[in-house]
């Protein structure tokens, strides 16, 4: 990684410019094939998406491909002023059921629960 900031700038030029051939070229070969209009959708928003985002931007902006949702999180510290990731709230409904002092009532709160994700 260049150390001027011209080596970076220059870097990310070169690999927008890139990222926008290949979404020119994923658009031309997929033209007139609904269902890979459908399939690429998603993945062609989000490229176009991070082809046109600035680093200096306000609002969201795509850290990760693999997980769009990522955020980044000021935290205020020293050592670690920013975290990448998803800002998780607490549960309000719990599978466990308030009496859980009741051990056969917890095991078919799981067994509940087992049923309902198994596929």
């Amino acid at each position: 990684m260049p150390t001027n900031s011209s080596g970076r700038d220059a870097n990310s030029k070169f690999l927008r410019t890139r990222l926008g051939r290949v979404i020119r070229d994923i658009r031309r070969k997929i033209t007139g094939n609904e269902a890979l209009n459908e399939r690429f959708a998603t993945l062609l928003a989000l490229a176009h998406r991070v082809r046109f985002q600035d680093h200096r931007q306000r609002g969201h902006k795509v850290y990760a491909l693999h997980a769009p949702e990522v955020e980044c999180i000021g935290k205020g510290k020293a050592r670690a002023p920013y975290e990448f990731g998803c800002k998780s709230l607490p549960r309000r409904r719990c599978f466990v059921p308030e009496d859980w002092h009741d051990s056969a009532r917890l095991v078919q709160a799981i067994n509940l629960l087992m049923e309902r994700l198994a596929p």
